[in-house]
């Protein structure tokens, strides 16, 4: 019926997208100084990328451009905490900052120093450097996803 008639579905049909919220980087609990999730939207995803563990948020400063714009939706997953060792390419990591909110810079672990860097693309965006203990403080999750204008 469906090729035939337009009626119904195809029985492989893809799942529809489900609408998700999407949180605000800048979003502050004003009792902690930490980051904490704010609903501002809300956009139609493909249920494969909300596997559990993920969220989404948008990219409000400029610190990745050109590689991630602002404006850009991320998917972040809470449950991969890799950070690339020496020699490996650095992955986009969202980041807790106290009193600043959730911020998404590049991350890797610097073996000689025996510290965890966080660094953006542009001049305005100081690279941070944190010891590997406190990593789990600070790391909320990968970016795994990203959605702009081209």
């Amino acid at each position: 019926d469906w090729v035939l008639l337009g009626r119904g579905r195809p029985e492989d049909a893809a799942p529809l997208p489900e609408l998700t919220p999407v949180f605000a980087m800048s979003s502050v609990n004003p009792d902690t100084g930490r980051w904490q999730r704010r609903e501002i939207e809300r956009i139609a995803l493909a249920p494969a990328l909300l596997a559990p563990g993920r969220f989404v948020s948008r990219m409000e400063e400029r610190c990745l451009e050109p590689r991630i714009v602002q404006g850009a939706y991320l998917v972040i997953d809470t449950t991969d905490e890799h950070v690339p060792r020496d020699g490996e390419s650095p992955a986009a990591f969202a980041v807790d900052l106290r009193g600043e909110g959730l911020v998404v810079r590049l991350a890797r672990h610097d073996r000689s120093n025996t510290r965890l860097e966080l660094y953006g693309l542009t001049a305005d965006c100081p690279s941070l450097f944190t010891p590997p203990k406190d990593q789990d403080k600070r790391l909320v999750g990968r970016v795994v996803w990203v959605a702009q204008p081209l």
